[in-house]
């Protein structure tokens, strides 16, 4: 510990030059584009910690985060892709594929291909979800089996940001947890911090932040996200009460009633499991108890729903519904 803490001491010093010397738009874009593979580092901590000290804008405390980020980085392991891998053309259809492929092989004990082995494998193995989150996530075999988005996919526009935003919000929703929780928050960090990114470098960004995403989505044996929405006479989905209709449909808004999607197509069936849905709390009073508390990952749950539900307003509602799972039977 005291060979960690004088490392990071002194990449305080050094970063806390850079600052003074070229700036802090020139510091925070020099370390989040040279260790974007590394955005999952101790649990998103490192950009959620520099996506904080941004807003701060204090000198200080930026080169504190530069310095705790720079420290902690650990890229993801090199993976090739695996022959005959799924190919993904949005963040909906890949989280599809998983639970749809994967969720079966696991059940039944055998992988549908040689890609899913290793994925089928590591999460039928003992253990907690967060060993095999941790698990998952380092093993390039498994990374290898997660389905990849395809090229041509831009994940900078805001259509496909919403989307990846709406299913990192369904999954803390299906599984409030601490690690659910830093999927949210720790994407919120890369939106806040895009700006800082060069085009290439948040595009590696976000995609590591799927993999780690992704991971954790199996390691909880992936759960209904409702995400079969939108598909004309397919599947009798079993999940939550959740309206995901945007995922598949821009044009539909969760705000206006009279709005409708593929989902309303005849032949269309769906079966929902009953599930005691989380009270929709006001912001105001989410803001209010959490300042009463004054525990910080709430605070900065609060915090991180308000700002997703500014940027991309037909997410509030579930955005809300899921950060008043804080005040869940207060």
């Amino acid at each position: 510990e005291g060979a960690a803490a004088d490392e990071e001491a002194r990449s305080r010093r050094e970063w806390a030059q850079v600052i003074a010397k070229e700036g802090r738009q020139a510091a925070v874009s020099r370390c989040v584009s040279s260790l974007a593979n590394g955005v999952h580092s101790r649990l998103h901590h490192g950009v959620i910690r520099l996506a904080y000290a941004v807003d701060l804008g204090l000198d200080l405390e930026l080169a504190a985060a530069l310095a705790a980020y720079t420290c902690n980085y650990k890229p993801l392991p090199e993976f090739d892709r695996a022959a005959g891998a799924p190919e993904a053309a949005s963040f909906a259809e890949a989280f599809r594929w998983m639970r749809e492929e994967l969720h079966t092989s696991s059940s039944s004990s055998s992988a549908s291909s040689a890609s899913s082995a290793a994925a089928t494998a590591a999460m039928a193995a003992k253990g907690g979800f967060g060993q095999k989150y941790s698990r998952l996530l380092g093993d390039g075999a498994v990374l290898a089996s997660i389905p990849q988005l395809k090229g041509d996919l831009d994940l900078a526009q805001e259509g496909t940001l919403q989307t990846f935003v709406a299913l990192v919000v369904a999954l803390y929703s299906a599984k409030p947890n601490i690690l659910t929780l830093h999927m949210v928050t720790g994407l919120h960090s890369l939106l806040v911090l895009q700006p800082y990114y060069t085009a290439a470098s948040f595009r590696q960004a976000l995609q590591v932040h799927y993999l780690s995403t992704a991971a954790l989505y199996l390691s909880i044996k992936t759960p209904d996200l409702d995400l079969d929405v939108g598909r004309e006479g397919e599947g009798e989905g079993d999940g939550p009460a959740t309206d995901f209709r945007y995922l598949e449909d821009p044009e539909y808004s969760l705000n206006d009633p009279s709005s409708s999607s593929l989902l309303d197509a005849p032949g269309t069936r769906r079966r929902r499991r009953k599930k005691r849905e989380v009270a929709l709390r006001e912001w105001e009073d989410l803001v209010h108890y959490v300042m009463g508390t004054m525990k910080d990952h709430d605070i900065k749950f609060v915090d991180t729903g308000l700002y997703l539900a500014a940027r991309f307003p037909e997410l509030e509602v579930e955005t809300r519904r899921a950060v008043s799972n804080l005040m869940r039977g207060k």
